[in-house]
């Protein structure tokens, strides 16, 4: 379980999260919604221990996060690409398995990759591929390295409407795993038993 407890977070002189407090049990799909500039993507960084809060506390099965904690157990989707440019797929595929010390089988990462691309050259420079396709390696890792907490930032955003329906099953499959899912997005997943949270 996330705990955050009385969470604040200032950005200089101004107020971004005041007096946040939330539970987030294994096996919920949790929400977080409100206007641009609200703090959505700052709530999602704090709680994956990318920004110090200003005051409270987020714990996870009751211990305090820290960065061995948020290393072995989330994942943490900002905006940006996971990807090399000057690498092909599967390349930046084995390097950030790599660096989440992942080690899937050959099998199962073929598998993947034919589930999210179908037909594709795993040899294609990362720079060559759409900004959809781009974005595909991010699910495609949440896969492979499938650590308990899933925390993402806007996840839908450069997606076709198939690949959204993709990411939804997988987000589905991580709650019947007892998984832990955080989204921030401006649209909702059109999954069942979503629990929201608005920010102010």
């Amino acid at each position: 379980m996330i705990k955050i407890s009385d969470l604040s977070f200032a950005r200089g002189n101004q107020l971004i999260l005041k007096n946040i407090n939330i539970e987030i049990r294994p096996s919920e799909i949790f929400l977080v919604k409100g206007a641009n500039g609200k703090g959505k993507t700052t709530l999602l960084s704090c709680i994956a221990n990318l920004l110090e809060p200003l005051s409270g506390s987020i714990t996870y099965f009751s211990e305090k996060i820290d960065s061995a904690i948020t290393s072995k157990n989330f994942t943490f989707w900002g905006e940006e690409n996971y990807g090399i440019e000057d690498f092909s797929i599967i390349k930046n595929i084995h390097y950030w398995l790599n660096a989440n010390n992942a080690s899937p089988k050959e099998e199962n990462i073929k598998k993947t990759i034919s589930y999210l691309y179908g037909s594709i050259d795993i040899k294609k420079k990362f720079s060559t591929l759409s900004y959809g396709q781009k974005r595909k390696i991010k699910i495609l890792l949440l896969m492979l390295i499938d650590k308990p907490v899933w925390i993402l930032d806007d996840p839908y955003n450069g997606l076709d409407d198939e690949t959204i329906h993709r990411l939804n099953e997988i987000i589905l499959l991580k709650r019947r795993g007892n998984g832990i899912i955080i989204i921030a997005s401006h649209q909702h997943p059109k999954i069942e038993g979503v629990k929201e949270f608005q920010i102010l």
